[in-house]
Formats: C-alpha cells, sequence, structure tokens
C-alpha cells in the first residue's frame, strides 16, 4: 500500500488540525525548560549543591522526558478519541509509537543545551537573592 492511498481517508484539514495539537503537547516542556538559567538553577539549586554536572543534566533531562512523556501520551489518546469520535480511520499502532517517540526524543534532544548550560552555572551563584 502506497503512503497516497494509505492516506487518502483522511481529511486534509483534520489531518493538520491533529498534527498541530499533537505537535503543541510538546511545545510546554520545551518551553519550561528554555525559560531563563536563573529560574532553572534556582530550581534545581538545592540539588545542585554538591552534585556533579552530569547529575544536573541528567536532572534536566529525566524532567523533560517526564513531561514529554506525560504530553506526548495525552497528545495521542486525544487524536485517537477526535479521530474516533469524527469517524475518520485511524493509524496504525506503528505509525502512533513512531511519532509519540519522536516527540519524546526531540523534546529530549532540546532539552540538552540548556541543561549543559544550567550545569555550567555555580549553584551558589544562582542561589543568591540580591
Amino acid at each position: 500500500m502506497s503512503t497516497k492511498d494509505h492516506l487518502a481517508g483522511y481529511d486534509p484539514p483534520l489531518t493538520v488540525l491533529v498534527v498541530l495539537a499533537r505537535s503543541s503537547s510538546d511545545v510546554a516542556p520545551i518551553e519550561a525548560t528554555l525559560r531563563s538559567g536563573r529560574d532553572a538553577a534556582q530550581g534545581f539549586g538545592r540539588h545542585a549543591l554538591g552534585a556533579t554536572r552530569l547529575l544536573i543534566v541528567a536532572l534536566l533531562t529525566i524532567q523533560v522526558g517526564v513531561l514529554a512523556t506525560t504530553g506526548a501520551l495525552l497528545g495521542v489518546a486525544a487524536s485517537l478519541l477526535w479521530l474516533g469520535w469524527t469517524g475518520n480511520p485511524q493509524p496504525t499502532a506503528v505509525f502512533v509509537a513512531a511519532v509519540a517517540i519522536a516527540a519524546v526524543l526531540t523534546a529530549g534532544v532540546a532539552a540538552l543545551p540548556p541543561a549543559l548550560y544550567a550545569a555550567r552555572r555555580d549553584p551558589l551563584h544562582e542561589l543568591w537573592v540580591p
């Protein structure tokens, strides 16, 4: 079955709506991670005292991974419910899993630069309140 035949049953505006809804569920964790370095460092500041840089990077990327996984699961569930409610054909399980995994991996990769930045900051400097 060609891709054209597989997508023939989908309503184009609905497909765009589902893709946009699915994509927006990944924006929140990335946006939360990309906030100022001071916010991120203060949130993890107490954990960061005495922690290695690797541990700080791991804490931040795990947090984003958990949020992205939650967003992916909610986005997939909402998309499948919407497609079922409107009577459109359901995508295959492999496609759904691939999109969810790609979304979580993308969020994880996007979290690395801010996590590396936060790991290089001095926790005592970030916890100091003027």
